[in-house]
């Protein structure tokens, strides 16, 4: 009867607590003049012991690991337990080690940001409901044109147009989808968490991305009955992104990975409805238009005017109230390229 007046986050917590006076008194008590043997005393401490650990060690999870806060409007510790086995399973080898419980309850975004800011081990966090599942992810630094090996597209590109740098984004602050305990869902979200920590490897100069990117291609193709499918544009960005640095990433451009690279991210645009997940949109934007700037300069045939470029820049500007963070990066590349040589400049006032 008195659990039934804590709340439900608290229980485990409570439990222990009161463990060692339970013990206590029953090393106390006597049963025909006889006490508890300490044998069971003994047991019933290590039984203790072992659920403490079961409950709240983490020490098993690797770096870039998630952790999985309740996933029930009833707050029930239990049919966490279930998601959280399943998104393993989703995963396959290794999945034990990149997914563990939250103790406690997370309500909203702030409370999720918080408790992954706190910790460097982890990569992202899971909380939601059947209704409507979140995820909110581990920011990488964007990726700078500046850092391409000299001699490159991108270094070539920065120097032909006076511009300081430009910024790739390779991740997003948060995603989130509808019928969060369906099968489709548990399967896009057990993708992302599997290679979330790889995001810094995979989209990089020299990277060995064609696994990576053939996976989030079929991941982008999901079907399943969500609300909205905006967070389908999740995965085909991350593919769009590995074409991107592939066809920059040597000192002639790889025209079919550039191509790839703008058809993929105009689909990933498709995908939005009004007000869909603005901090996923605005890095699409930014990296299409970057992509666009590249193929006006390196393939003539398919030359298409900067006021393109600027105009993907100038709406990723306009949704940068999303993320302030990556607000300042798109306003860097914005200025950047419409500040740069006399050129661009009258390319851009037309």
């Amino acid at each position: 009867m008195f659990f039934a007046f804590i709340p439900p986050s608290f229980k485990s917590y409570a439990q222990f607590a009161l463990a060692p006076v339970v013990l206590f008194l029953a090393s106390r008590l006597r049963v025909e003049g006889a006490r508890v043997p300490r044998v069971i005393i003994i047991l019933a401490t290590l039984g203790i012991l072992l659920g403490v650990f079961a409950q709240f060690s983490q020490v098993r999870l690797a770096k870039g690991s998630f952790i999985l806060s309740t996933v029930s409007e009833r707050d029930l510790q239990q049919e966490a337990k279930i998601y959280r086995d399943r998104l393993r399973k989703g995963i396959g080898a290794g999945g034990d080690r990149l997914v563990g419980l939250h103790s406690g309850v997370i309500k909203n975004a702030d409370s999720a940001r918080k408790i992954l800011d706190s910790s460097s081990q982890l990569a992202g966090i899971v909380w939601g409901g059947s209704r409507w599942m979140n995820l909110t992810l581990r920011s990488y630094a964007p990726l700078a044109l500046s850092s391409f090996p000299k001699g490159s597209v991108a270094s070539d590109l920065l120097k032909a147009r006076a511009i300081p740098d430009l910024y790739i984004f390779r991740s997003i602050p948060s995603v989130g989808m509808s019928h969060g305990h369906e099968r489709g869902t548990l399967h896009f979200l057990s993708k992302i968490i599997k290679i979330w920590r790889e995001i810094p490897v995979s989209v990089a100069p020299g990277a060995n991305s064609w696994i990576f990117e053939g996976e989030m291609e079929a991941l982008a193709a999901t079907q399943a009955r969500w609300t909205s499918r905006s967070h389908l544009a999740l995965p085909l960005w991350l593919a769009a992104n590995a074409h991107l640095v592939r066809a920059i990433e040597n000192p002639h451009v790889k025209v079919a990975d550039l191509n790839c690279a703008v058809k993929q991210y105009v689909e990933a645009l498709s995908l939005f409805r009004t007000r869909d997940n603005p901090a996923l949109e605005l890095v699409i934007r930014n990296n299409l238009a970057i992509a666009q700037l590249v193929m006006i300069d390196q393939t003539p045939k398919a030359v298409r005017p900067l006021r393109y470029v600027v105009s993907n820049l100038r709406k990723a500007v306009s949704l940068r109230s999303a993320d302030s963070a990556i607000g300042s990066y798109v306003a860097l590349n914005f200025y950047g390229i419409r500040n740069g040589n006399r050129e661009v400049k009258r390319d851009v006032g037309k």
